[in-house]
């Protein structure tokens, strides 16, 4: 690395294993650009001359969010009269100071790009806000929509990113072959519920997804807790009709909640079921159907040709590949309307062939190897020649 050069790269990393991530980047996939990586905390302090007030509305704004990253879908006295006035009250004083720290360090260093994990969380949307002086191109990292591979995107991830969302698109394009790939569902750290019998015949699955991630806080305009999306389909089950048809729910691998409430309503109904021991290739292979807000449980239903209904914003929400339903009636009308839905081939597999071929960084972060560097080589080389036009890369 030629440390004379201006900086290419600033990799901001939020936690030690992304830190660790970044540096394994940075030495073996990135020695022909100029980079660093510094921790959001452990930003050096501000110079005098980079003492830069927020304006009001920013840090009004991420406050806000924060309180919603840390508190949604809790409530009761001690959340709303203790714990959300302490920590706005914190996060008014603590926000100007890493605002003016990540200014004077923008200021100084003056990177091409920089690089970030996910980019919905607290310290990302000061930089947000920072950033917006500066204009700087970011480059957002996250876990890969296929199986054993990483997202880079220049726009956002999820929702936000740049996969193109015009059924047209896939449908009239040439993207080479999609080949298959197995679907290993992530390991649960605690005691799992399993079925007392059986999978029933005909089940549609509904994951649970983190209520305090950004794909229910910012991707999910509706349904804003896992409470509310059981008892969402439960009313639409029942209200369908369908009287051969069961749901199975399934708990995110990484909750924290037992939801001890909707378990014991579900284990009185005679069509609502927890089971989190069933491999999920398996789950989702014997499914009638997937119904997600947004996880990727839906593209890997997709992945095994499983009709899906998503009730949030998805990027894989297209006409043709899935039903979507955003309320009651919605839903009940797609749960009614899978028996003829048919996912139009064509656009499934151009779709999926765009994501492998044109999309994706094959490897995974958390399991790097020579594959996975050249390749994330070859997409911050593609970066700067379409963003940066940086002529001195090779």
């Amino acid at each position: 690395m030629n440390t004379n050069k201006a900086l290419d790269v600033l990799f901001l990393s939020r936690t030690v294993k992304k830190h660790r991530y970044f540096n394994l980047l940075v030495e073996n996939a990135l020695a022909d650009f100029n980079c660093k990586v510094i921790s959001y905390h452990f930003l050096p302090k501000a110079s005098s001359s980079s003492i830069v007030a927020i304006s009001p509305t920013d840090l009004e704004e991420i406050t806000d969010k924060l309180l919603e990253e840390l508190f949604n879908a809790r409530s009761g006295f001690w959340v709303e009269q203790l714990f959300k006035p302490l920590v706005s009250a914190l996060s008014r004083k603590q926000v100007p100071r890493i605002y003016n720290r990540l200014f004077s360090l923008l200021e100084q260093q003056q990177p091409a790009c920089i690089s970030i994990w996910n980019g919905h969380k607290y310290r990302d949307n000061i930089l947000k806000a920072v950033n917006m002086h500066f204009s700087i191109p970011v480059l957002y990292l996250e876990n890969g929509l296929l199986p054993d591979s990483t997202t880079f995107d220049e726009q956002g991830i999820n929702a936000l990113n740049c996969i193109p969302k015009a059924p047209e698109f896939f449908k009239n394009g040439e993207f080479g072959e999609y080949k298959s790939r197995t679907i290993v569902g992530r390991e649960y750290t605690h005691k799992v519920t399993a079925l007392q019998n059986a999978l029933p015949e005909k089940y549609l699955l509904v994951p649970f997804q983190k209520e305090r991630d950004s794909q229910i806080l910012e991707n999910s305009p509706h349904i804003k807790s896992m409470t509310q999306l059981f008892n969402l389909v439960k009313e639409a089950l029942d209200a369908s009709s369908l009287g051969d048809v069961h749901v199975i729910f399934r708990e995110h691998p990484s909750s924290k909640t037992p939801y001890n409430g909707l378990r014991e309503t579900a284990s009185k109904h005679p069509k609502l079921h927890f089971d989190e021991s069933t491999p999920l290739n398996d789950a989702i292979a014997n499914a009638t159907a997937v119904i997600t807000i947004n996880s990727s449980v839906g593209l890997e239903a997709l992945l095994l040709n499983k009709k899906v209904i998503v009730l949030g914003d998805a990027y894989y929400s297209l006409k043709g590949l899935v039903l979507t339903a955003h309320d009651f009636l919605s839903l009940t009308s797609a749960i009614k309307a899978l028996h003829n839905f048919t996912i139009d081939k064509v656009l499934r597999d151009n779709f999926l062939a765009y994501l492998a071929n044109f999309y994706i960084v094959e490897g995974s972060w958390g399991k790097v190897d020579e594959t996975h560097f050249k390749a994330v080589n070859a997409r911050y080389h593609d970066f700067f020649t379409e963003h940066c036009h940086k002529s001195n890369l090779n």
